[in-house]
């Protein structure tokens, strides 16, 4: 039986390629045009239609760029359950540099500002990353 955050909990499933960590301990995934055997991933516009960067103010978990020489498309950021931070951190090491497939829970949220105003956006929290090469077979 699969727990939902909340109600109104999405889930967003994408593939990339397993990078370091960021400095805030979420996993990087590398998004790419084309992976090495010429297959083309849609990935990076699975999150862009998903997500939406709905204004300059709006945060998502992603940094998208056009394609460049070595076929990159660029960052999503996921968060690691605090919980099982352990448990991920090696299974990500394990995984570097590999292509990979995550499935993550979308969380809006809303913080406040010390000025009163308010940042709103999504973030990506981890439920399942696996060796992509495991999914096609």
């Amino acid at each position: 039986m699969s727990r939902i955050a909340s109600p109104s909990a999405r889930r967003v499933t994408f593939t990339g390629i397993m990078a370091v960590p960021d400095d805030f301990g979420r996993i990087r995934v590398i998004l790419m045009e084309k992976f090495a055997n010429g297959h083309y991933d849609t990935s990076w516009s699975i999150l862009r239609r998903e997500l939406p960067k709905l204004n300059q103010w709006y945060s998502v978990p992603y940094e998208l760029h056009p394609p460049m020489d070595d076929e990159t498309r660029g960052i999503a950021h996921v968060t690691v359950p605090k919980r099982h931070k352990n448990y991920w951190d090696t299974v990500s090491a394990s995984l570097l540099g590999k292509e990979v497939q995550i499935e993550a829970t979308v969380r809006p949220f809303r913080f406040a500002k010390r000025s009163g105003e308010y940042t709103t956006g999504v973030s990506l929290d981890l439920a399942s990353l696996i060796l992509r090469s495991e999914v096609e077979h």
